[in-house]
């Protein structure tokens, strides 16, 4: 048995968090469970991926050297967990079984060209695969880790697709501090996973080439605290508004454009539902009792704007306006008229006026 050393006490502590939140994810029955059960495959898998690493580096299973392959087909479960988990928590889109299973095609080929390890010792195919081990790995790492890019790359296309649904929705940024997290650290593990295996297959020393896969293993766990930190300070983070958009593309006639726009300028202005936070386009709708979607398109329409930037523009004139007559602080004001952040209220100002609040005020 090997020394137990702090990178085993780090893989461990990972693989435990890890595991305790897989259960939580199972067992809490919130929004988004269908989605969040996707995630708790996805943890699961990164936890069994830790406890197989920490079970060869203290050489528990050192005696079945024929069975340790097979977990490797978690290297091709990742990205499409990912995916799927992205596709149902931001857009609410389920995938068919059929769907599914061409997802998961490439691990269980990849299981099945492990088979012949299982054979007789005698086994001339058993034997050949051993012989060959060093190219089907070179093949089968390469695929996966393409494979992986490929996912990143969807996920991405689905948070952008996601952002511009939320800013026609709400007059908040629905885009939960977790998943940058979780994506930037993915997307870091992927990289120096490829460099990596570049260094390992050409063989040119670099420091990845060194210490690059040990890096790998070092940020897995890092991405099971950082998803406990999230779970601990805010569980709302795992549950997320709808934004699903109908299709209804009625167009509206000019005197019912005319009434619906006095309307709304009317409640925002005497009402102020824009200092509300989680203020969204269905609860104006509700408030005026009309169509969300035909009140999506005049906002899109006749001002130009998303109703994230919409709602805003009434977010930043009152933000002058006390930034100018009032000796109130900026984090006072970005509160008071309906921000819930100095980094949103900040980007929505700059965006607005060309300046920063600060800058505003002492000019």
């Amino acid at each position: 048995m090997a020394d137990f050393n702090i990178f085993h006490i780090i893989l461990l502590l990972g693989t435990i968090q890890g595991f305790i939140l897989t259960f939580l994810l199972f067992v809490v029955k919130k929004n988004n469970q269908s989605a969040n059960s996707f995630l708790a495959i996805f943890l699961l898998m990164l936890s069994l991926t830790m406890l197989g690493r920490f079970l060869i580096e203290l050489s528990f299973i050192k005696s079945l050297p024929n069975f340790l392959a097979l977990p490797d087909a978690i290297i091709f479960l990742y990205g499409p967990l990912m995916y799927i988990y992205l596709k149902k928590l931001l857009l609410k889109n389920e995938l068919s079984k059929t769907q599914v299973l061409l997802l998961f095609l490439p691990a269980i080929l990849f299981v099945l060209s492990e088979i012949p390890l299982l054979l007789n010792e005698k086994s001339y195919l058993k034997a050949l695969w051993i012989k060959n081990t060093t190219y089907r790995f070179i093949i089968i790492e390469g695929t996966a880790i393409l494979y992986n890019i490929y996912f990143l790359f969807l996920q991405f296309q689905l948070l952008l697709r996601y952002q511009k649904i939320s800013d026609n929705n709400f007059s908040f940024r629905q885009y939960p501090s977790y998943l940058k997290v979780l994506y930037s650290f993915t997307g870091l593990t992927l990289l120096i996973w490829f460099i990596s295996y570049l260094s390992w297959v050409f063989g040119y020393y670099s420091v990845l080439s060194a210490y690059g896969y040990r890096a790998i293993w070092l940020i897995l766990p890092i991405i099971t605290y950082i998803m406990g930190y999230f779970a601990m300070k805010n569980p709302e983070y795992f549950k997320i508004a709808s934004t699903k958009n109908n299709s209804s593309r009625k167009k509206l006639v000019e005197h019912e454009k005319l009434k619906i726009l006095n309307e709304i300028q009317t409640i925002m202005v005497q009402e102020e539902l824009y200092k509300n936070p989680e203020f969204s386009l269905t609860v104006l709708s509700n408030k005026l009792s009309i169509d969300r979607n035909k009140l999506s398109q005049l906002i899109n329409n006749e001002f130009h704007k998303n109703f994230n930037e919409w709602t805003n523009e009434y977010r930043i004139n009152e933000s002058k306006t006390l930034l100018l007559e009032t000796n109130l602080s900026i984090k006072e004001i970005f509160y008071q008229v309906g921000f819930n952040s100095k980094s949103a209220f900040n980007r929505a100002f700059k965006n607005n006026t060309g300046t920063t609040p600060s800058d505003f005020k002492k000019k």
